[in-house]
């Protein structure tokens, strides 16, 4: 309805936290890309963050998840697989200096998010 083009989707880190498997959200994710792509809308499929150190007990299971969305946007030409923890999180945890919790980005941390987004918004 909103007429929407494009939609940048990242979804799973307030379901992790519920104790979702990492099946379970790429369930969900699946259902969504397939909702907004029979509306023509282009889909971006993001990473979901991984937490910080004091803050990364599902990042096991978001890492499975992130492989696992790797894998489907490998299959699926029309669906670009955008890496968010390979300038957020590359040690495998979300780099404090972009976080003041652990888990929600400070304005450091949507300042590489949105350089990570910005090939796919012309």
């Amino acid at each position: 309805a909103s007429g929407a083009k494009k939609a940048f989707v990242m979804i799973g880190r307030n379901d992790f936290n519920r104790g979702a498997s990492a099946e379970d959200v790429l369930s969900n994710y699946i259902r969504i890309l397939q909702g907004l792509t029979a509306h023509g809308i282009h889909v971006y499929v993001q990473s979901t963050l991984l937490g910080g150190r004091l803050r990364g007990e599902a990042n096991v299971r978001i890492t499975a998840l992130n492989r696992r969305l790797q894998q489907l946007a490998d299959n699926d030409p029309r669906l670009p697989f955008i890496d968010l923890n390979a300038g957020l999180a590359p040690s495998g945890e979300l780099e404090p200096r972009f976080s003041r919790d652990g888990i929600h980005l400070n304005g450091e941390g949507y300042a590489v998010w949105k350089t990570a987004i910005m090939p796919y918004l012309d």
